[in-house]
């Protein structure tokens, strides 16, 4: 399976801007929950790009995916 750089490079920003924004926005809750979305967004990208293809890695990214969503409606609850 190949493998493009640019797309590993996009999940990768994607997680250090997340972290960017989740270490300057402490004062703020909400915004904090949204910068840990926007991190497990990019690791998600990153899981799907180096992990994609069987069947059963398929089940475990959606269960990451079922796993991050009720995280985030939890955070939100609270």
């Amino acid at each position: 399976m190949l493998i493009n750089f640019n797309e590993v490079l996009l999940g990768i920003l994607v997680y250090f801007l997340g972290l960017m924004s989740f270490l300057s926005n402490r004062k703020h809750l909400l915004s904090m929950l949204l910068s840990l979305e926007f991190m497990v967004l990019g690791s998600f990208l990153l899981m799907v790009r180096l992990v994609g293809g069987s069947l059963g890695e398929e089940s475990f990214l959606l269960f990451f995916l079922t796993m991050v969503v009720c995280e985030g409606s939890l955070g939100l609850s609270i």
